[in-house]
């Protein structure tokens, strides 16, 4: 079972590493909630953690993402 733990960090790991949006300004809608801030990478369970205009790091596990960089 381990060996499946390692694996799955592993593939989390390089999924953050070559994902397009890692440093990127987002807007994400999630229901009534809107707030931008900066994608820092994916959680170990492949959720998107973003670093918000207020510096607090949030996961995001589903919503509506708008890029607001070129």
């Amino acid at each position: 079972r381990s060996g499946g733990l390692r694996r799955g960090a592993f593939l989390v790991r390089e999924a953050s590493r070559r994902s397009a949006s890692l440093g990127r300004r987002l807007k994400i809608t999630v229901g009534r909630r809107v707030f931008e801030g900066r994608t820092v990478g994916l959680g170990s369970r492949g959720e998107l953690l973003v670093r918000g205009e207020d510096g607090r790091r949030e996961k995001v596990t589903a919503g509506d993402v708008e890029y607001l960089d070129p």
